[in-house]
């Protein structure tokens, strides 16, 4: 078919409210295709952050450099954030820069391996921070403890002493996890949760940018009667169960990873009377478990006994200390152990949960002291960790 080299043009007037939707729409797409679209497990497209100030905030509460162009960095050159700042960094720089480096270091001889992508962290609090460490290939983090949640933070730059008060109350309960490298949970439970600063969410925040990622989205969200993630606020009939979402990446256009926080009592009764979170968390498939300070708790047999089968059941890889599961639990023909460090016995306040067994098999087996401290035994030489790997049949 050929064409006329000049065609007739016909102009007609287009009335102005579709002139308006045209623009509106053309604007919406060019925005879209300048921030991309992300999603968890999925590379993100474009250069420009999707969720600046949500990254900006964690970036801020973690004492990191904020953008000159993010609202709230008129408040960074507040004398009070410099002085916020500066203590934050000192305790980081003196504990544990040093105490990841070595663990950096010991990974790559003692846990240089692929782990299942699903990382399952009990009695966690808001200890984001080991998890990433140790797993930092993980895509999905499911982390549960008694610990509030609280709200995703919304700083408000026109009320700076509101954001002060703010950050020094996130400074104590960082304390103790900065030099020492565990919560005390006594004091979470005291601090943690009593304003938009001091939630698990926003401890979260802080740890995940302290550690050189990208946060792209945070939200509050409720597991329902049913099983299923909503976020606005179920009926106190559905039962429901409160947690926070993060999404982070490593850097623009990288892969995106998951943190789904959730504040939930897994003793015996709750459970029994919540099935809908063990069953959540069986949809979730196989996984790999940290546990770390865990308060001996999966010790008591009448208690915790529920829990403990279930990460026993569902786990392919257990990475712990002598405060998680019994070692008696862990059946030669069903794991392969590995042990590390050293154990003469609890600290003072667990004495009676002593393990006699274990002490005989890290005397044996353990590979030598460990580099790095883990645990309530936050002394040089004092730590011990435990990899069990399920033995596929």
């Amino acid at each position: 078919m050929k064409y006329s080299a000049e065609p007739k043009i016909i102009v007609k007037r287009i009335p102005m409210p579709i002139l308006v939707a045209a623009a509106a729409a053309c604007a919406v797409l060019l925005v879209w295709s300048l921030y991309g679209r992300s999603e968890a497990g999925g590379k993100v497209s474009g250069g420009l952050r999707p969720c600046a100030i949500e990254n900006d905030t964690a970036m801020f509460l973690a004492g990191v450099d904020v953008p000159e162009s993010s609202p709230l960095y008129r408040m960074t050159l507040d004398k009070r954030y410099v002085a916020y700042k500066k203590e934050i960094e000192h305790g980081w720089s003196a504990l544990q820069k040093p105490n990841q480096k070595k663990i950096e270091a010991w990974k790559l001889k003692h846990l240089n391996r692929e782990f299942t992508p699903t990382v399952l962290y009990p009695f966690s609090g808001p200890d984001i921070l080991n998890a990433l460490l140790f797993f930092p290939r993980g895509e999905e983090y499911i982390l549960f403890a008694l610990e509030p949640p609280g709200a995703v933070p919304q700083l408000n730059g026109d009320d700076p002493e509101a954001v002060f008060k703010g950050l020094e109350d996130l400074k104590k309960i960082l304390n103790t996890v900065i030099w020492v490298n565990f919560f005390r949970t006594n004091n979470m439970r005291v601090e943690i949760g009593t304003s938009e600063y001091t939630g698990a969410v926003s401890v979260m925040m802080w740890f995940i940018s302290r550690s050189g990622y990208e946060v792209t989205g945070a939200k509050n969200i409720w597991l329902n009667s049913r099983g299923k993630i909503v976020t606005r606020t179920p009926d106190t009939d559905e039962q429901p169960i409160p947690g926070a979402e993060i999404i982070f990446r490593t850097s623009p256009g990288g892969y995106t990873k998951r943190i789904r926080y959730f504040q939930v009592d897994v003793s015996n009764p709750s459970l029994a009377a919540n099935p809908h979170f063990t069953g959540f968390l069986e949809k979730q498939g196989r996984c790999t478990t940290i546990l770390k300070s865990a308060s001996y708790l999966m010790y008591l047999e009448n208690e915790f006994n529920m829990i403990r089968s279930f990460i026993l059941s569902s786990s392919d890889y257990i990475l712990q200390d002598d405060s998680g599961i019994p070692f008696r639990h862990f059946k030669p023909e069903q794991w392969n152990l590995t042990l590390h460090g050293t154990y003469d016995k609890p600290i003072d306040l667990f004495t009676h949960k002593f393990q006699p067994d274990f002490k005989d098999s890290m005397l044996k087996r353990s590979t030598g002291p460990l580099p790095f401290c883990y645990g309530y035994h936050y002394r040089k030489n004092e730590s011990n960790l435990m990899l069990a790997e399920r033995i596929k049949n």
